[in-house]
C-alpha cells in the first residue's frame, strides 16, 4: 500500500507535467521537449527531478520506500529472482531518467520562459512535497494505512 501512495502522487506529477507540455505546443514524449526546462521555468523542473528520482527509487524519495518495501515483500515470499530482476529493471530505467535530467538542466532549448498555471504549479509542488514526506517519513504513512485497514 506504500508504494500505492507514493506511486499514485509521483506519477500524478510527472504526467501533470507531461499534459503541461503538450498544452504548451511540446509533445513531452521526447528528450528534446524537455531540452532547457530548468532555465525555462526551474520549479517545473525541479519537482520534475524529484518524480524522476523516485521513479528510479532514489533514497529519501517516496519511489524508493515503495520499492524497497516491494522487494523486501518478494524476497520473504520466495521470489528472490523476481526480486533481483526488478531491481536491475530499476537499475536500468536510471539511465532512461537521467537522460531527461540532463535534458533539462544540461541542455539548450528554447530561451523564452515557460509559465505555468498557479494551479499546475501548486498541485505539482504537492505530489513532489508528498512524493518527498513519504521518503523521509514513511512510518507515519504505514501506521496510517494499518489504522484504515488497508
Amino acid at each position: 500500500q506504500i508504494y500505492l501512495l507514493s506511486y499514485t502522487f509521483m506519477n500524478f506529477g510527472a504526467f501533470a507535467l507531461v499534459i503541461f507540455l503538450e498544452s504548451r505546443g511540446y509533445a513531452g514524449e521526447s528528450i528534446d521537449d524537455w531540452k532547457g526546462l530548468a532555465r525555462r521555468n526551474p520549479l517545473l523542473a525541479g519537482v520534475m527531478l524529484i518524480f524522476l528520482l523516485s521513479l528510479a527509487g532514489i533514497p529519501t524519495t517516496g519511489g524508493f520506500v515503495g520499492k524497497y518495501f516491494l522487494f523486501a515483500v518478494a524476497m520473504r515470499s520466495g521470489y528472490t529472482g523476481l526480486a533481483i530482476l526488478a531491481v536491475l529493471a530499476s537499475a536500468v530505467s536510471l539511465f532512461y531518467y537521467f537522460r531527461i535530467v540532463m535534458a533539462m538542466y544540461l541542455s539548450e532549448g528554447e530561451a523564452a520562459p515557460l509559465e505555468s498555471s498557479p494551479g499546475l504549479a501548486f498541485s505539482a509542488a504537492v505530489c513532489a512535497v508528498m512524493t518527498m514526506v513519504i521518503g523521509l517519513a514513511p512510518q507515519k504513512f504505514i501506521v496510517l494505512i494499518e489504522r484504515c485497514g488497508l
